[in-house]
């Protein structure tokens, strides 16, 4: 039934092979998973592979867990998967999800600009530090989520404004839920860090203009791929849900 992890991103191969069973009938409504052991010896990936890899399978509303039963296949797993990326975010419609988007462009793009005015060396090798750490875990074959987000925290301290820091904090949770779109996304991942280094670089070199119009192009192509998902042709348009 499951064969070999044979890409880097191994989490997304845990993934996709137990959501394509699940498409495909062979693992049907009720069905209890093998355990940890039995999946981490049939995939050929450690158990914390395994663990995260089923982590974002419940997000997605593929799988639940039963207390001291194991690991089970939703009975409506797949009308429940679209509904559930929208819940992952715990927000009530995709208009909340587009205002998410709509803070972030008009943060995030200008405290790039800034933390390349005010960035240190010390705030540089902090940034660095964020994208090695982030590297590794792509390299481990984890999704590099909480990564990512601190990288984008980290250019949010440079700044030094407590203001700032506090309209960032207040969506912090919204954004630490949005994770599982980034995860589920093919190559997405290995792209964002790709798209990190190049603001890392802006703000390294102190071009301010860069920093700032990489940090937009960046939000832009993840707010894209994420409507995509849940059903957003323009993420620029606020949705009629």
């Amino acid at each position: 039934m499951f064969t070999k992890a044979k890409d880097k991103k191994l989490y997304e191969d845990v993934v996709t092979q137990i959501r394509q069973l699940i498409e495909s009938g062979q693992l049907k409504g009720g069905d209890m998973l093998p355990s940890e052991g039995e999946l981490s010896s049939s995939i050929g990936v450690g158990r914390s592979t395994i663990r995260e890899g089923l982590r974002i399978l419940e997000l997605m509303g593929f799988i639940e867990t039963k207390r001291g039963k194991g690991t089970q296949v939703r009975v409506d797993a797949l009308s429940h998967f679209k509904d559930k990326l929208v819940d992952a975010l715990d927000m009530n419609s995709k208009s909340d999800w587009h205002y998410l988007q709509e803070i972030d462009k008009l943060l995030e793009p200008g405290a790039a600009r800034l933390a390349a005015e005010k960035a240190d060396e010390k705030d540089i090798q902090t940034l660095k530090l964020a994208l090695d750490k982030m590297e590794e875990a792509l390299d481990r074959g984890e999704s590099g989520e909480a990564e990512s987000l601190y990288f984008h925290r980290c250019v949010i301290d440079i700044v030094g404004n407590p203001y700032l820091s506090a309209m960032y904090e207040s969506t912090r949770e919204p954004h630490e839920r949005g994770r599982i779109l980034m995860a589920i996304i093919p190559d997405r991942p290995r792209q964002t860090l790709l798209e990190h280094y190049k603001i890392f670089d802006a703000i390294r070199s102190g071009d301010g203009r860069m920093a700032s119009r990489h940090m937009g192009d960046h939000l832009r192509k993840v707010g894209e791929a994420q409507g995509a998902i849940i059903g957003l042709k323009d993420w620029n348009r606020p949705p009629t849900d």
